[in-house]
């Protein structure tokens, strides 16, 4: 008797479960990467502010040397894909890591013997000199690290996003950092542990690259490289890249040029807060950009719709009860990460959150216009952003401190995505905007209502902060359902993604069984 074939995945429920994956991989990401920040910022605003404005700077040089590449790799190699084109793979993944090893090298030696006029001529911090020599060393692992992780997500491969970049680099980052701060090695022991981390994760990427994913070196294929095309779509986006940099960064380097290293430890109690709803939206593109790309190339245009209006509903229901949180009870949010010297940062986090709601709302109209490979429009609309954010930034930063960066960011974030949404209805005619979108609103501003009339008859303390929290989410799921703001659709995938997830976890069987 012939094998029945496996039935077929659906591009609704790829998504699902690379999402189910990226969602678990991304909650224990930010759970690592804030206690890193709160392990940091436990040495005081200046030495986390230090420590803060050397990462921003090496993030910043990461960026511009990856040229836009990563955005290259996930826009062809998922085509190669289709069409069975081994060599032009292999090409891509090679030329991206050969002008990373380049750029790199170049960037790193410029941070290193630049570090005393950076640091003192930029930022008058003579504390910054020996981090910026430190952290240069991770200029080159960290940009080779970035392109491999572009790799797996061109090839849909969510769980190595999850345990190399989500797990192995932030764990090994906290350990480290823990173990040289409890040396007594100070914000030289945090920046040695953020180089060492980047190595070591590295290292682990390539190894999963080269025996599960695309292997480089044990295989015979020649490399094809269409350096023109790769380049021609590459490059543009390099703007795009930056402007996403610039909005996550910028804000701390401007805030540590106009004002001191204090408050930028003061605002970067804030905005890595706030980018915990950046995790939202990671969840859902990290692969809904190949799986899109896939279905246009298919001509699939209806799917592509379906998939791209539902993902974006997702991404909302996920989004609005974190948002809603960070910006009604802002200040108790702060007190209990940070505590009592970071309080001044909790306006700064209700701002930044409604700014990044807006940018959840509407991220995905990028991913369409990328589609039609007019790279110029969106290096058009970064250009607008970025410039907007910095002479924001820089006027707003001055007089207002940290609360100005929150505001520029705020609206230099919503400006990206509209604009990005306007453009991508022009070409496709496919908005994000549903009427069943009001429903996720209501039920979260019903669950905020609840828990501002609990906090009046019980206290906020430390004891009672996990109950609260829980009593929200529950309350937001409680009227998510009775909003009906889950379709029979979106349950249907749920229940599939349940079942396939639970069935490849350790004794899945069993559990499913039981």
């Amino acid at each position: 008797m012939a094998e029945a074939k496996p039935k077929e995945q659906s591009g609704m429920e790829a998504l699902a479960i690379g999402s189910a994956y990226a969602f678990f991989g991304a909650i224990l990401s930010k759970i690592f990467t804030y206690l890193y920040r709160l392990v940091v910022a436990g040495a005081g605003p200046e030495a986390y502010g230090i420590i803060s404005l050397g990462i921003s700077v090496v993030i910043i040089l990461v960026t511009v040397g990856l040229l836009g590449l990563g955005e290259g790799i996930t826009r062809f190699i998922p085509e190669y894909k289709q069409t069975n084109r081994q060599s032009e793979i292999k090409g891509t993944i090679t030329f991206s890591f050969k002008v990373g090893l380049i750029v790199g090298a170049i960037f790193t030696l410029l941070l290193f013997f630049g570090a005393e006029q950076l640091a003192i001529g930029l930022f008058h911090e003579p504390g910054l000199v020996s981090v910026f020599q430190i952290l240069s060393g991770a200029i080159i692992p960290f940009m080779l690290l970035t392109l491999i992780v572009y790799v797996f997500t061109a090839f849909e491969n969510v769980k190595l996003i999850v345990y190399s970049k989500h797990l192995t680099e932030n764990i090994t980052r906290l350990a480290l950092t823990y173990l040289l701060l409890y040396l007594g090695q100070g914000i030289i022991g945090a920046a040695l542990a953020y180089t060492l981390a980047s190595i070591a994760t590295f290292i682990l990427a390539f190894y999963w690259l080269e025996t599960k994913v695309f292997p480089l070196i044990r295989t015979k294929i020649v490399s094809k490289v269409q350096r023109s095309e790769i380049l021609n779509f590459s490059l543009p986006l390099l703007l795009s890249g930056m402007m996403w940099t610039t909005l996550v960064w910028a804000d701390t380097i401007i805030l540590g040029i106009v004002r001191n290293a204090h408050d930028v430890g003061i605002y970067n109690a804030a905005a890595p807060t706030a980018m915990i709803l950046v995790a939202v939206p990671q969840i859902v593109l990290a692969i809904f950009t190949p799986l899109v790309t896939r279905l246009h190339t298919q001509g699939k245009m209806q799917e592509l719709e379906e998939i791209y209006k539902r993902s974006m509903k997702w991404i909302l229901i996920m989004a609005l009860p974190i948002a809603t949180l960070f910006f009604a009870f802002s200040r108790s949010v702060v007190y209990q990460l940070f505590g009592p010297q970071y309080l001044s940062a909790s306006l700064s986090l209700s701002i930044l959150s409604v700014g990044y709601l807006i940018y959840n709302a509407f991220i995905g109209s990028e991913s369409l216009i990328r589609l039609s490979k007019r790279t110029d429009i969106i290096l058009g609309i970064a250009a607008i952003t970025m410039i907007s954010n910095i002479i924001l930034s820089f006027f707003l930063s001055q007089r207002y401190g940290s609360i100005g960066s929150a505001v520029a960011t705020a609206f230099a974030l919503a400006l990206y995505v509209i604009l990005n949404t306007i453009v991508a209805y022009k070409f496709t005619k496919i908005h994000p905007l549903e009427f069943n979108q009001l429903r996720p609103i209501g039920a979260t501003l019903l669950a905020a209502g609840f828990i501002f009339s609990a906090t009046k008859l019980i206290p906020i303390l430390p004891l009672n902060i996990p109950l609260l929290v829980f009593a929200y989410f529950a309350a937001y799921f409680i009227f998510t359902v009775a909003f009906k703001a889950l379709d029979a659709e979106d349950i249907k995938i749920i229940k599939s993604v349940s079942k396939r997830a639970i069935a490849r976890l350790p004794f899945g069987e069993r559990f499913q069984n039981f």
